[in-house]
């Protein structure tokens, strides 16, 4: 892994690896995906900043992070960093469309289907969206921890359905205090 191109943080659900082509972040992922391991309590600590300047996607995602997990509210929020996906068409309209659930809210994956199926004009299955969103390269910025099971259930979550939970009561919590 080139360490011109990423950036390491600890943050309150532990250690994350953030790497960029230079265009957009291409992976951002956490480090032990269902164990709670290194946490910050309310900060996000960057551990591995490039000696040279930093590529603008992780110089956003940097701002980003830290904004978000220092309760930020929602409107406040900087922009989202550039992303470089690289997926199938199918994949690509099931991330798209993450980008469109509100922060604090959610979206059964059965809906998320319906929503797939009327651009698409195929038939999607709850199960085939599950399997897109278990592909996402970027957790967070494509907010797949806003997708849940048919009657509030939470399912598979790359980063374990622990930070699932935590993420959906982080987010709904901040709604709360605005």
């Amino acid at each position: 892994m080139d360490q011109e191109n990423t950036l390491y943080a600890v943050t309150p659900l532990g250690p994350m690896t953030l790497v960029t082509d230079g265009k957009g972040l291409c992976s951002v992922q956490f480090d032990s995906p269902t164990e709670e391991g290194d946490r910050t309590k309310d900060k996000v600590i960057f551990t591995y900043v490039p000696a040279t300047s930093m590529p603008g996607p992780l110089e956003q995602a940097k701002l980003w992070l830290g904004a978000y997990f220092t309760h930020t509210p929602p409107q406040e929020l900087p922009a989202l960093p550039p992303v470089t996906l690289s997926g199938s068409d199918f994949q690509r309209l099931i991330w798209q469309l993450l980008c469109q659930i509100p922060y604090g809210s959610t979206l059964s994956y059965g809906e998320l289907a319906k929503r797939a199926a009327e651009i698409s004009g195929k038939s999607v299955s709850a199960r085939a969206v599950g399997m897109a969103l278990s592909k996402n390269p970027v957790l967070l910025i494509l907010p797949c921890h806003r997708v849940i099971g048919a009657y509030g259930a939470l399912h598979g979550y790359a980063g374990g359905v622990w930070r699932k939970q935590w993420l959906l009561d982080y987010e709904r919590n901040m709604l709360t205090q605005q």
